[in-house]
Formats: structure tokens, C-alpha cells, sequence
């Protein structure tokens, strides 16, 4: 991804933040347009229709907050990340489910046996 398309996705990350930066929330205001953010459907900059979970945008926040716009441009979205390393991460939350034993591969998840 080059740097124009990743300041397009930082710019689309910014326009749903919007008010969170914008103007000082309290605690309850800031919780409840995150959740009003989270429900509704928003169209990405490549066209697709897409719903982001209220810890996704509180990352947003956090991130915006700490290092401004450049810091919006460093996420990935999952569609985007390599596939080797969706499998690993699967896997991993797989086998925190289940429990690990001693003598556990790491293979891909590939639902229950």
C-alpha cells in the first residue's frame, strides 16, 4: 500500500472519529457515540460496505490521540494483512480457547475436530 492510499484510509478512519476529536466528551457521551459509531454501516475508500467494533474505534482514539493523523495511517485492515500471519493469529486465539498442553504444534485453525 503506498503512502496516498494509506492517508486515504487515515482520512476515512478520521471522519468516523469526528466528534470524539472534535469536542470534549464526558465519559458517558464519548461510550455512547462509540457504540452509535460501531452499529451503522460505513463504506470504506475502496467501496466495500464494512461495520467496525466500538474497541476499534476506541484504538482509533487512543492512537489519533497519541500520535495525530500519521498514527491513523500505521493500521491494517484484516483483508489487507498476509494470510500466513491470519492463520497464526487464529490459531493462537484457537488454542487459548481449547487450553495449551505441553507438546502442542501450532498448526492453522481449522474449527473443531
Amino acid at each position: 500500500m503506498d503512502d496516498d492510499q494509506r492517508m486515504l484510509w487515515a482520512l476515512w478512519r478520521y471522519s468516523i472519529l469526528g466528534p470524539l476529536v472534535s469536542a470534549r466528551l464526558e465519559h458517558g457521551d464519548r461510550a455512547a457515540y462509540i457504540n452509535e459509531a460501531a452499529a451503522r454501516y460505513h463504506t470504506t475508500p475502496d467501496g466495500r460496505e464494512t461495520r467496525i467494533s466500538p474497541r476499534t474505534i476506541e484504538d482509533w482514539l487512543y492512537a489519533y490521540r497519541k500520535g495525530g493523523l500519521e498514527a491513523l495511517k500505521a493500521f491494517c485492515l484484516r483483508a489487507l494483512r498476509p494470510k500466513p500471519l491470519w492463520d497464526a493469529l487464529r490459531c493462537r486465539s484457537a488454542v487459548r480457547r481449547r487450553g495449551c498442553r505441553n507438546g502442542d504444534t501450532w498448526r492453522p485453525f481449522r474449527g473443531p475436530r
